[in-house]
């Protein structure tokens, strides 16, 4: 990650999903569907790293997007063990889990 290359406007920090959501299902009429059907029977493993972001800060320039209006967005990919999303009590036990472990 470069902040200082001409091209690049913003860092944003990603986290990999820890599993392929092209394998995700969906429930419909009390009955799960594969929302990718084609990727039913491909191994997780052999499936293309997605991330998402994981909102723990943004590095923005705002001379470059003011100035070319474009550039790229670049990653800091974060590891699994420092990332946690909040919204219900489960996710508040395993952050505080994971900030036990990293305090050890």
């Amino acid at each position: 990650m470069e902040m200082l290359k001409d091209d690049v406007y913003e860092v944003i920090p990603v986290v990999k999903f820890s599993f392929p959501p092209q394998r995700a299902f969906a429930i419909r009429n009390d009955s799960l569907v594969f929302l990718h059907p084609e990727n039913a029977k491909r191994r997780s493993q052999d499936m293309e790293p997605l991330y998402h972001d994981c909102g723990q800060f943004y590095i923005m320039s705002p001379k470059v997007l003011e100035e070319t209006g474009e550039g790229r967005i670049c990653p800091f990919i974060m590891p699994e063990s420092e990332v946690q999303d909040i919204d219900t009590e489960e996710d508040w036990k395993i952050a505080e889990m994971k900030f036990s472990m990293m305090n050890r």
